[in-house]
């Protein structure tokens, strides 16, 4: 019941406040920047990993990026550091998987952009750089295909 209502608090905290500390274990990734957790009472809650972007599933390298965020979590208990929700009702949060700051990795590893719209933390922009640097994941594609989520749905939209 404790982690029932913890996820009630999380959702309606703005973003701004302070984080509601969660910890589960990640049943689902159903792409690069979101998990589902499952509490020891069985409630259910999905997070969007916040500060990060990944490639959307039909995107180029919107796969691969999904795959390399379950391999660091699914099936896993972390820690998610929870505070506000997206404007699809999606808690935001940072994850942990013990000291690792799985967001933070998922950049490092050129799995996602540093969401430079909504940046609390300086540091991601500085991750980003260098996995940019070294080519590692969505930066190693040709030049032309590297395209931030945000521009890639503005042209695929559904008419």
């Amino acid at each position: 019941m404790k982690f029932a209502a913890l996820l009630a608090v999380a959702v309606l905290l703005p973003a701004a406040a302070s984080a509601e500390e969660l910890t589960g274990r990640v049943v689902d990734v159903p792409d690069g920047d979101v998990v589902t957790l499952q509490a020891a009472d069985g409630g259910r809650l999905e997070i969007r990993l916040m500060e990060i972007e990944a490639p959307e599933p039909a995107q180029p390298w919107g796969p691969e990026a999904r795959r390399m965020l379950s391999e660091l979590v699914l099936s896993r208990t972390v820690r998610v550091d929870a505070g506000g929700a997206d404007r699809d009702g999606i808690t935001l949060g940072y994850v942990y998987l013990g000291e690792m700051d799985v967001n933070a990795e998922m950049v490092r590893r050129g799995g996602a952009w540093a969401f430079e719209h909504l940046m609390a933390r300086e540091p991601m922009l500085k991750v980003q750089a260098e996995a940019k640097a070294a080519r590692r994941g969505l930066w190693a594609q040709p030049a032309d295909a590297i395209m931030p989520p945000r521009e890639w749905r503005q042209i695929h939209r559904d008419p």
